[in-house]
């Protein structure tokens, strides 16, 4: 399976108020901005939560 390789995702945590603990994404896709945040959460990682979505119910199912 081809990995996805997200785009400006450094630009994206850049800009994201990393002091937080949740954040939703509404077009979770194959999963790689979120894994590119959760690979780079700096504070307390195991504690923090990602609420995603997508229209395309499969993509979801193969998630992380």
């Amino acid at each position: 399976m081809l990995r996805h390789q997200p785009v400006l995702a450094q630009e994206i945590l850049d800009h994201l108020p990393i002091h937080f603990l949740h954040y939703f994404d509404g077009t979770f896709g194959h999963g790689g901005h979120v894994e590119y945040l959760l690979n780079y959460a700096t504070h307390h990682p195991e504690k923090v939560k990602v609420i995603a979505c997508d229209l395309d119910e499969q993509v979801m199912q193969r998630g992380l």
